[in-house]
């Protein structure tokens, strides 16, 4: 018995993966299967011998596992363990469970804070204390977070909400397009080969040590680190905010799924161009679900970024009452998004206090580097909501994306002065999906959970909390320590909300400007629109007034800019947003300024029903757009993207003649079955992009 070898060995994947919840794993069904399993739980396997039965009396076995990250892998930074079979002494534990004759069933335990990865696994036999055989097992075991266990760091107590959390790989991506926040569906698909593959590929280059593949804490901060390609080249997604993009890239509106996304970025093992916010946030949902952290996206309206590092959003407007940027850190000019998609995670924070555990917020788009790094959080929520911007990680990011002040400074005689400041601008509401619910129609599913970020707007908390926040800054201290000056209260500039307007008509935005004081003033009123990217800056001025204007004690006078299709004709950007902002100056170093965010419905392009589509059979999709304009649409051309479908990536078109309507045909055969998505996009040189989406099943 002297030569006892194993001959192989069965993982019984598909018995261990019901029992893990690991079952719609793609890796778990392949032709050559591979064990996807979950930390802190048992699982059984199947040891074959060859030409020989196992005597523990007189042979001893033994299981080596080998973390994937480890170069050298070394039991005393965990990399290494080895499980003697039927020791009870150690934390990992292999024990008997049956015998027959030339094989053997072993079960195995894993402690709760195992590294999570690829392990590979090999056993070795022995006789009389001396090493027989070694047998590797082939490709690995895939050992992840298990968030159903009470004793792992990431449990969730809430089995509905891990239901979807965890298990939906389908879900929302929340933007604000025009003056509606539209949830677009997006396919996460967690458990497919790409997703794992990736994710297992994205902690390895992370920069990780190995033996932090067990803190969910450093995995999550390191997601959001390899979620971006900035200064990253084995990073997901590069990001670009910019008006055109160049061919044969895809825009990051295009994209309706992860899976499309981590692919291209396994073929190419460089950053897939491009991605925005929305997009980070959906990868970070996928690679999160996939490793077993419950996670969700969620969309912050109206979100500031400070890059200065005084928790206040700055304006700055020089002395022709133009807005421009920051004096010194230009490079780095505070932006206001108009949305800003960042994630969740769920886990335990055993190095705090219990209230900072729960959900986390982190950020995978590459804003500011954090530790020298272009990485976010997680940022517990509770110390987001309490200020408490000295607990680890990103705390301030957070309190100031959802509830900084907005303070406006103003050029006087080669200084800039502050002139006003508004407490209640920014985080007007931060969406995710409902769970247990999802429409593909509409926003019937959306949630609010701006409560979680901060107490209810102006009241005595909200206030509190945040100056706790601005207190533990030096430079926040500076800023909103700077008193309110007498000669503010005179003047009041007041707008209404201002509609978006269907593209092609012309939009009228009145301003009234108010003397409060009990003399009569001179003023120089200037009113400027400038159209806007999402994320803040600035795309193309578009028409300004200015006037003196002299206002008795009391006296109410209004002025208005009216922005007509000429004004607006190749100088709108991406979704029709468009800033407007009056400024009221004096000869005495005051200013004012009311500032008001509109724009333009961008037109969708329609598609005519589809009847039955079948796999590998050639099909037409015909599409619809009217141009509302009264010029003509030049340079028109249609982009089309459809993973598992072939379909032509571009389409050019003729000028499309004032008001006209066409329609438009293309072809299309599917390669794969189940749902897809095709995506259009119009483009031409007068206006923005048109976009719709349609989806087929085949």
């Amino acid at each position: 018995m002297a030569g006892l070898k194993v001959s192989s060995v069965d993982f019984r994947i598909v018995q261990n993966a019901a029992e893990h919840v690991t079952s719609r794993y793609e890796l778990v069904h392949q032709s050559n299967p591979s064990p996807v399993l979950r930390r802190g739980r048992s699982f059984t396997l199947q040891i074959n011998f060859q030409d020989g039965i196992y005597d523990p009396t007189t042979h001893g076995l033994s299981i080596v596992f080998d973390h994937y990250k480890a170069r050298v892998p070394n039991r005393e930074d965990g990399t290494q363990v080895e499980v003697i079979l039927d020791d009870t002494n150690s934390r990992w534990k292999a024990m008997t469970k049956e015998r027959h004759g030339h094989h053997i069933v072993v079960e195995v335990q894993t402690p709760s804070d195992t590294l999570i990865g690829l392990w590979y696994v090999k056993f070795l036999t022995w006789h009389q204390g001396a090493l027989q055989h070694t047998h590797d097992y082939p490709g690995g075991v895939y050992l992840l977070f298990h968030p159903w266990n009470s004793a792992d760091q990431v449990s969730m107590q809430n089995q509905k909400l891990l239901d979807e959390y965890v298990y939906k790989d389908i879900g929302k991506v929340y933007q604000k397009k025009g003056e509606n926040v539209v949830g677009d569906p997006w396919i996460y698909g967690q458990f497919d080969e790409v997703a794992l593959t990736a994710s297992i590929k994205m902690l390895y280059y992370s920069g990780l040590m190995a033996h932090e593949f067990k803190d969910p804490v450093k995995l999550a901060r390191a997601v959001t680190h390899m979620a971006n390609g900035k200064e990253n080249p084995k990073g997901v997604l590069e990001g670009a905010w910019k008006e055109v993009f160049e061919p044969g890239t895809i825009e990051p509106k295009e994209w309706t799924s992860s899976l499309d996304i981590l692919r291209k970025y396994l073929d190419d093992d460089a950053p897939v161009q491009y991605g925005q916010c929305w997009v980070f946030a959906a990868i970070v949902t996928t690679v999160c679900r996939s490793l077993g952290l419950a996670c969700r996206n969620v969309t912050m309206i109206t979100s500031p970024h400070d890059y200065d590092d005084d928790m206040a959003a700055s304006q700055f407007f020089d002395k022709n009452n133009v807005k421009g940027k920051h004096p010194i850190y230009a490079p780095g000019t505070d932006q206001e998004w108009t949305f800003h998609a960042w994630n969740e995670v769920w886990m335990a924070r055993p190095e705090l206090p219990h209230i900072y555990s729960g959900w986390q917020a982190i950020d995978g788009t590459p804003q500011s580097k954090s530790e020298g790094l272009f990485q976010c959080g997680p940022a517990p929520l509770e110390a987001i909501k309490r200020g408490e911007i000295d607990i680890p990680y990103d705390i301030q990011t957070f309190v100031v994306a959802s509830n900084a002040d907005l303070v406006r400074w103003r050029e006087f005689d080669g200084e800039f002065r502050l002139i006003e400041s508004e407490t209640s601008r920014y985080g007007v509401a931060a969406y995710t999906k409902k769970p247990h619910t999802f429409d593909p129609h509409s926003e019937s599913d959306v949630e609010d959970v701006i409560h979680n970020y901060k107490f209810p707007e102006g009241s005595l908390s909200e206030r509190l909390f945040l100056m706790n926040a601005v207190g533990k800054n030096p430079k926040a201290r500076i800023i909103y320590g700077i008193p309110k000056q007498s000669w503010q209260d005179s003047f009041s500039i007041v707008a209404n909300e201002v509609p978006f307007v269907a593209l092609g008509r012309e939009m009228l935005i009145p301003f009234r400007i108010k003397n409060r004081s009990q003399n009569e003033r001179v003023v120089l009123v200037s009113i400027s629109a400038d159209s806007i990217f999402y994320n803040g800056a600035k795309g193309h001025h578009m028409g300004k007034v200015e006037d003196t204007l002299t206002l008795g004690p009391g006296q109410e006078l209004t002025m208005s800019l009216q922005l007509n299709q000429r004004d607006y004709v190749g100088k709108l950007v991406e979704y029709g947003n468009v800033n407007i902002y009056a400024v009221v100056t004096t000869d005495s170093a005051h200013a004012w300024v009311k500032e008001i965010k509109t724009g333009f419905n961008v037109p969708a392009i329609n598609f005519q029903p589809l009847g039955h589509v079948r796999l590998h059979q050639r099909h037409t999709l015909w599409l619809t757009i009217k141009n509302p304009m009264d010029v003509a649409l030049t340079m028109c051309r249609f982009l089309f993207f459809a993973p598992g479908i072939t379909v032509a990536r571009e389409k050019a078109f003729r000028v499309i003649q004032p008001q006209e309507e066409v329609t438009v045909g293309v072809e299309f055969t599917p390669t794969k079955s189940g749902q897809h998505t095709i995506t259009a996009t119009f483009k031409c040189r007068e206006t923005v992009d048109f976009y719709g989406r349609i989806q087929i099943e085949a």
